[in-house]
């Protein structure tokens, strides 16, 4: 595997927005695969859409970003893609996440995050080439919460299969009536 090259697919979360397993609600670029679970009775699924013009605040580079959200619910979401890959080979995993959270109505303008809740957002790499976010193989980052602009996220992994997986995670702790995670430009490459 060649090292510093960008191994993922539409890593920019470019191009048309199509409905994955038929779920309109859940449309999602080329090369990325959506997934949510609920762990209490406040989670619910997000929709997955593309943020685009004119939200170009909420779009780190090029035309779009992966968006997904859900009004006055929380939720366990994100994405994920399974990249070919040889064992033993430490790579990183570096996307840009941002976060919009604001409560309902008051003096709050309406693109800024009032009263955000925690977004719990962060990435993960598993080495194994999984596909459940649940999984304990996950090396996960550090969890943030960006409600006022863009982070940049990574994390590091020695991977022990023929794949490796990276996910990108969000899990808002409260309900608020903009619940918004955004994702965009990500990379994974071999550091060595």
């Amino acid at each position: 595997m060649p090292v510093g090259v960008n191994l993922l697919k539409n890593p920019g979360f470019e191009g048309h927005y199509e409905p994955y397993a038929g779920k309109q609600e859940w449309k999602v670029p080329d090369g990325w695969i959506p997934w949510h679970f609920e762990r209490s009775d406040t989670d619910f699924p997000p929709e997955f859409k593309p943020s685009e013009a004119p939200n170009y605040n909420r779009i780190h580079g090029g035309e779009h970003a992966v968006q997904y959200f859900k009004s006055w619910g929380t939720y366990v979401a994100g994405v994920y893609q399974k990249v070919p890959s040889v064992p033993g080979v430490k790579v990183r995993f570096a996307i840009y996440g941002q976060a919009w959270s604001r409560i309902d109505g008051g003096d709050c303008p309406l693109e800024q995050s009032c009263q955000p809740a925690d977004m719990g957002m962060r990435i993960g790499i598993d080495p194994a080439g999984g596909s459940n976010p649940r999984a304990d193989s996950i090396k996960w980052s550090s969890s943030q919460s960006p409600t006022s602009g863009w982070v940049l996220f990574t994390v590091e992994a020695t991977t022990e299969s023929d794949y490796v997986t990276v996910f990108a995670w969000s899990s808002p702790n409260q309900p608020r009536l903009n619940q918004d995670t955004y994702w965009d430009d990500a990379s994974l490459k071999v550091v060595r």
